[in-house]
């Protein structure tokens, strides 16, 4: 049985986070090797040990989280061995130019104007899990997606990433992991300056 997408991510983004622990331990003790160096070596006469360590963290925990930081941008790219792929879903979604169009067994279901659109979000409840429901659109014009929709992590990640200002962010990035992680709950991906 092929793992659903939202496991693929909840498991990665689970793993990034115990690595990123130790990657942050690993920076520090390369780093600190060079600091007691000077210290006992009195490298730097005068200057206070401690900010010498400072120093020396810092150097450390910054490379730490860019690599971080970087896992969670490959996380969020859509991948061509996922589940999803293979899954028969009734619900297909395209976008163009104009905006985006949902599908039922190839009926026309919705569609929103990328003009139109003020707010992307996750919703996660007990009754939509294993799949989380996307919502894109606005008040007046909200279209549900599934997160196994055909067609869905190209528009989640290249269509919105295109198409919205401030969409492709470490923000947005580090919400759908932690929707990824979630049981339940609302996560803004995505609203607009004129959205209320």
């Amino acid at each position: 049985m092929e793992t659903p997408p939202i496991e693929e991510l909840r498991t990665t983004a689970k793993r990034i986070r115990d690595r990123q622990h130790w990657l942050i331990s690993a920076f520090v003790l390369v780093a600190m090797v060079p600091c007691f160096a000077a210290v006992i070596f009195d490298v730097f006469p005068g200057v206070d040990p401690k900010y010498i360590f400072l120093a020396g963290a810092l150097a450390a925990v910054i490379p730490a989280q860019v690599v971080h930081n970087w896992q969670l941008r490959k996380l969020a790219e859509p991948t061509p061995t996922s589940g999803s792929a293979n899954r028969s879903s009734p619900i297909a979604v395209q976008f163009d130019d104009w905006g985006i169009y949902t599908t039922l067994h190839g009926a026309p279901q919705g569609k929103v104007a990328w003009s139109e659109i003020t707010l992307v979000s996750i919703r996660i409840e007990d009754g939509f899990l294993p799949f989380p429901y996307w919502y894109v659109g606005s008040k007046e014009n909200l279209l549900r997606i599934p997160n196994d929709a055909h067609g869905a992590k190209e528009l989640f990640f290249d269509g919105l990433s295109q198409k919205l200002p401030g969409y492709k962010s470490d923000k947005t990035f580090r919400t759908i992991i932690e929707a990824s992680g979630a049981m339940e709950g609302t996560f803004v991906l995505w609203k607009s300056n004129v959205a209320g």
